[in-house]
């Protein structure tokens, strides 16, 4: 691990400066702009700029965390950056390296941006549950809600966009038509 760690950091600090002089030519940048990732346990926003990241994490209960990165993008569509942060006191700078470097695959597709195989030091399955998945493009037809504006019009397409919730729908229509026979029944029965 440590010499994989001190692998990665010296590649990154080595294609640096060169990665910084191609930037505008390089495929990183059909990534710039602001990307945006729902997956159920948490909504991730990433904002690429020419040479830095922000990775943006909010949870159900409104805990957000943001950190923020360095990094560089290789010919096969490797992401590798660098955190920013601190030396810990105490820490080797291989230790520092190798707790601030992460990887993951990045391909575009379209408007969309697939995030897979991130590499981290720590609690890389809880992270991964949350980062990688299908990213939409902020600002892109897609990313926008296609409903309309009508309030009545727009929960008709949010129940039929839901085939759990239209189940439901029928589940209660079911249930209120056994409870309006039962209740003419009793009422039947009353008045006799």
């Amino acid at each position: 691990m440590r010499l994989f760690t001190t692998l990665i950091t010296i590649l990154f600090l080595a294609a640096s400066p060169a990665f910084a002089q191609k930037a505008k030519s390089d495929r990183s940048t059909e990534l710039l702009g602001t990307w945006t990732h729902d997956s159920g346990t948490g909504k991730v926003t990433l904002v690429f700029k020419e040479r830095t990241l922000s990775c943006t994490i909010s949870d159900p209960e409104n805990v957000t965390v943001r950190v923020d990165a360095e990094y560089m993008i290789t010919r096969d569509g490797f992401l590798l950056g660098m955190l920013h942060g601190k030396k810990k006191k105490g820490e080797s700078a291989e230790e520092e390296a190798g707790r601030r470097v992460f990887c993951c695959k990045v391909t575009k597709d379209g408007d969309a941006l697939i995030v897979s195989a991130l590499i981290t030091k720590d609690k890389r399955e809880e992270l991964a549950k949350v980062v990688e998945g299908n990213y939409k493009k902020k600002g892109s037809p897609e990313a926008k809600a296609a409903y309309s504006s009508d309030p009545n019009v727009r929960m008709t397409q949010l129940i039929n966009q839901s085939e759990d919730i239209r189940r439901v729908e029928q589940e209660w229509a079911r249930f209120w038509l056994e409870d309006q026979a039962a209740k003419k029944q009793q009422a039947c029965v009353d008045k006799k």
